[in-house]
């Protein structure tokens, strides 16, 4: 079994910064599945960890247009065998309607838990980790409610997604310089959930690819924050129950260098 994590490539159309570099991504996971091995990895899922969109509207099977090569791409891939799995993120939301009605594929709201080979791992975004952050919370509940879903369904798509720029501006405004803490806080979640028993924690949202590694009990588990494919062209790659952070197109596409944290002996409550 051999997967493909990413997030955060808040896509707005060509301009957005990645946009080519993950179009030719894509291209290169379906063609690696299609058997040609000078192209891309081989891979049998992918997961796209939220803000895949910088904001996602539609009606229907009608879409924003600048839109249409992307999920030309995400199509191409499923055709190809390629399980497509998306877990809604704070830009992206009510994904179900278009791509579980129309191109057959999985979304998750919040937190999707899968197995791979034999590893329980779980999958979130990571918007909704600090407990703290009332006010967020708040606004988070109110943009997916039945209200709000119904009320952006009577707005012209145009002023829709002019609006939804506007608030992606000052949400990047807003959380300029906390790229740090708020990654700290993922990984402080991350290691508690490792010590419940899964193998895996993948979050996305903070926009820092960095991959920690522990040893509990004998067993090794990893809690990973994917890094903003807009600004790091980073992705997660899991083959033979190894995982390994990678980014496109640097020289041979090395691996991070990543900090190993293995608690004292003894510690972690995982399952060994």
């Amino acid at each position: 079994m051999k997967a493909v994590f990413l997030a955060d490539a808040h896509l707005t159309g060509e301009e957005s910064p990645g946009y080519r570099e993950l179009m030719t991504f894509l291209a290169d996971l379906r063609e690696a599945r299609q058997g040609n091995k000078t192209r891309g990895i081989y891979t049998d899922a992918l997961f796209l960890v939220g803000d895949y969109f910088d904001f996602w509207f539609a009606r229907g099977a009608r879409i924003y247009p600048p839109f249409r090569e992307v999920l030309a791409r995400l199509v191409a891939l499923k055709e190809a065998g390629v399980r497509i799995h998306l877990i809604e993120g704070n830009h992206d939301f009510f994904l179900a309607d278009y791509f579980c009605r129309h191109l057959k594929m999985e979304v998750s709201p919040d937190w999707a838990e899968v197995e791979l080979e034999g590893r329980r791992i779980l999958i979130s975004h990571g918007d909704t980790i600090n407990a703290d952050d009332d006010s967020y919370r708040l606004l988070r509940r109110f943009l997916r409610s039945g209200f709000f879903y119904r009320l952006q369904r009577l707005v012209p798509l145009s002023l829709l997604f002019a609006a939804a720029r506007q608030l992606s501006r000052t949400s990047r405004e807003l959380r300029k310089d906390k790229t740090e803490e708020l990654a700290e806080n993922l990984h402080a979640f991350g290691r508690a959930k490792l010590d419940e028993g899964f193998d895996a924690i993948v979050l996305g949202h903070c926009h820092k690819p960095l991959l920690m590694r522990y040893n509990l009990r004998g067993r090794e588990a990893i809690s990973v924050t994917l890094g903003g494919w807009n600004n790091h062209q980073s992705y997660l790659y899991f083959e033979d129950g190894v995982f390994s952070l990678h980014f496109y197109g640097t020289k041979n596409d090395p691996l991070v260098k990543t900090p190993i944290s293995p608690p004292p002996v003894g510690g972690g409550r995982g399952r060994g």
